[in-house]
């Protein structure tokens, strides 16, 4: 019994963050590239400056916003996960035949379980991400994951990848610590495509039409996907930041055989609010409801 609640809590958890903000939130069209041909995508910037890498965006450096993780009809709270957006980094890619350093920006979600459920099953999980300022596009992906059970065994993980727009490649290094392995994987990638936590930065800086679908390329579990968001309202949200204008966008999603949805997940972006903070998630997996709401709202600088 009780190992059955704990993967319940874990599927919870890592649906509402990890997967939904972090890992899937992707369209259920996928992309197949030809093998053996890279259409590239054009060159990066010969230099490009640090005060130029969140200038015009709705969201700086220091903004954290913090989500209750709610499951079930009634929405039970059972953790927390917070979106950050971080410093300009500078990271190594790839300038013609050369490598050069250019300056990205930096976004990460941590999601833990909450006080009253540890004793039970305890849940932490990170996901940092380097975006180019100039398309979105990623450059470098981690992610981490350590869940233990209070009577049973602990999982713990970390995942590396580097993304090669110019030729086309995702390589990919994962740690599994509980059982002693390493792999290292080799995926095809769509140049200029956006991970799946960068598009959730990119949707917020976005004017929508209602009725009007928008779509661009998401990489996430080692495939190409179109992201397809459609708005379908506008509506006034309460919240705990107060009263919010709001979009809600329709977007079918992937999850996977273990978590497959029961339809589209709706997201819930601010309209008028100065940094549009994405304001809610809502959707059915097979272990049910779930939903991520906004809790704290720190803007950035």
């Amino acid at each position: 019994m009780m190992n059955a609640i704990a993967k319940k809590l874990k599927d919870i958890l890592y649906t509402g963050l990890m997967v939904v903000l972090a890992g899937q939130l992707v369209a259920a069209e996928k992309i197949e590239m030809e093998e053996g041909k890279c259409p590239g995508y054009g060159e990066p910037p010969k230099s490009n400056s640090r005060s130029s890498v969140y200038k015009n965006m709705p969201f700086k450096p220091g903004e954290e916003i913090r989500y209750e993780l709610k499951y079930g009809a009634v929405g039970v709270h059972v953790g927390y996960g917070y979106m950050r957006v971080e410093k300009p980094i500078k990271h190594r890619i790839k300038v013609g035949a050369e490598e050069k350093k250019r300056w990205h920006r930096s976004f990460s979600v941590e999601a833990y379980t909450g006080d009253w459920y540890k004793a039970i099953f305890r849940a932490h999980d990170r996901v940092q991400a380097f975006s180019r300022p100039w398309d979105f596009g990623i450059s470098r992906f981690y992610m981490s994951e350590d869940h233990s059970k209070t009577f049973g065994s602990s999982t713990k993980r970390e995942k590396w990848l580097e993304f090669v727009h110019s030729t086309c490649e995702v390589q990919v290094d994962e740690k599994i610590y509980h059982k002693n392995k390493e792999k290292k994987e080799l995926h095809a990638l769509v140049p200029g495509a956006v991970d799946a936590l960068g598009a959730v930065y990119k949707l917020r800086t976005m004017d929508f039409t209602v009725g009007k679908k928008i779509r661009f390329v998401v990489f996430t579990s080692g495939k190409n996907w179109w992201l397809e968001a459609e708005p379908m309202e506008k509506t006034t949200l309460e919240t705990k930041i107060g009263k919010q204008e709001s979009i809600r966008l329709k977007v079918a999603t992937s999850l996977g055989e273990d978590l497959e949805q029961k339809g589209a997940v709706d997201i819930w972006i601010a309209s008028k609010h100065p940094n549009r903070p994405l304001l809610k998630v809502s959707g059915e997996a097979k272990f049910g409801k779930f939903a991520l709401d906004i809790d704290q709202f720190k803007a950035g600088k």
